[in-house]
């Protein structure tokens, strides 16, 4: 730990540290100083396959073939699962270990590309829907609901968003409903069977409020909702943000097509 990466590790956070480790595969189990050391030599061994590379093509392609040779995804998915549950609250931190670092600040582009990383790591399809799996992404989905749409301090109204007394004039013309579908099942959400109130579409699109599936009770909003062209039929990237504009599909068959 007395060199340049134990220096570097020491000065950073434990929840950085543990980012860092679980950006690299590695396990975070342990007390602070063993995962400190655990990242240490992460780092180290970075550079020394580095250095090798730089030093000899025959050797960079070698190594090029033992990257290839782990598993795509080989992190420790208890680890990961204990790492988003332990740390249920902390938003930022959570869409972090997805290796991609963000903060509360950080901009939805930004924010969307951790969630899809770290949301398809943990998806209960790919661990036999395990209790932990569909914890973690139950977790994972809030806190991207939560950092997209914050709350308005001292309540639970998400902020930004408008109040009930104001009135728009924007006509609806040419506009059609999206449809929506569970992120963790899959199956289409909004209808009439499960009792939801006539604004409920409305509610969720503008990021107002977040629902629960009726088949496998995800509780889901607009930023994690699956939202489907009501044309091409092919999944799109939505924000609340586009509630009240025309916008078009970005799929190129269907660039032409308006939707609501």
């Amino acid at each position: 730990m007395n060199d340049e990466f134990g220096a570097q590790v020491k000065a950073m956070k434990p929840k950085d540290i543990r980012t860092g480790l679980i950006s690299d595969n590695l396990s975070i189990i342990g007390d602070v100083g063993e995962l400190r050391k655990r990242l240490a030599d992460s780092l180290r061994s970075k550079a020394v396959k580095t250095a090798g590379k730089a030093s000899t093509n025959s050797g960079g392609k070698e190594n090029e073939k033992a990257d290839e040779k782990k598993p795509a995804g080989g992190f420790d998915s208890a680890a990961l699962f204990e790492a988003i549950t332990s740390n249920e609250g902390e938003n930022a931190f959570i869409l972090s270990l997805s290796g991609k670092k963000v903060n509360a600040d950080s901009g939805k582009g930004d924010l969307r590309k951790a969630y899809l990383l770290l949301s398809s790591r943990v998806h209960p399809d790919k661990h036999s829907n395990s209790k932990e799996s569909v914890e973690a992404f139950q977790i994972v989905l809030s806190a991207y609901e939560l950092l997209c749409n914050p709350p308005e301090e001292g309540g639970d109204q998400p902020a930004g968003k408008r109040k009930k007394t104001e009135r728009f004039t924007r006509g609806n013309e040419g506009c059609h409903k999206t449809k929506i579908a569970c992120p963790q099942c899959k199956k289409v959400w909004g209808d009439a069977v499960l009792g939801l109130e006539d604004a409920s579409y409305n509610f969720l699109m503008q990021g107002v409020k977040t629902y629960l599936c009726g088949i496998c009770f995800c509780e889901f909003g607009c930023m994690t909702a699956i939202h489907y062209c009501p044309f091409c039929r092919k999944p799109f990237n939505y924000d609340p943000e586009d509630y009240h504009r025309k916008i078009v599909c970005g799929n190129e068959v269907c660039m032409t097509h308006v939707i609501y």
